[in-house]
């Protein structure tokens, strides 16, 4: 795949991968700094699919605002309030963002993986860009799913 001149892997960079389905995707057990992804492709440490018993677990799911600094994303600093709020109870965050994904690509990944995954919550952070015109160009908005009885709720805007 060329674009421009440019070649597939310099378009990609170094961290993705072609999808055939998504367009991209991250490489697996790649480390840069304080980027790694796991053996499946997903941001940080290895997991289970399956949670431990009495344990929470939230996924987090979205693009570059959901990725970048790589060394504090707002998945990791979730994880650390809510430990520090509740430390008798396991919790879990699973960042599955992809960075440069739209929602609709972020769809495709949380049916065709992430939703395999056991998981209480689903959080997901897009920057609005491919939705400028219904918005103010810059804004947030924060979606949350009880995966136990599937109703998506806008929770706020940021």
């Amino acid at each position: 795949m060329e674009r421009r001149g440019v070649g597939l892997t310099e378009f990609l960079g170094a961290e993705k991968e072609y999808d055939p389905v998504r367009r991209t995707r991250w490489k697996k057990n790649y480390h840069f700094g304080a980027f790694h992804t796991n053996s499946r492709g997903f941001l940080g440490p290895e997991f289970n699919d399956h949670k431990e018993p009495g344990s929470f677990r939230i996924v987090c799911l979205g693009d570059s605002a959901s990725v970048i600094p790589p060394d504090h994303t707002y998945p990791a600093a979730l994880e650390q309030t809510l430990r520090n709020g509740m430390p008798d109870r396991r919790i879990d965050v699973i960042n599955a963002s992809v960075a440069g994904y739209d929602s609709g690509q972020a769809r495709l990944w949380y049916e065709d993986e992430v939703d395999k995954i056991d998981h209480h919550i689903l959080v997901e952070l897009h920057f609005e860009i491919e939705r400028n015109l219904q918005r103010a160009p810059g804004r947030f908005g924060v979606v949350g799913v009880d995966v136990e009885d599937r109703q998506l709720r806008h929770l706020r805007d940021v």
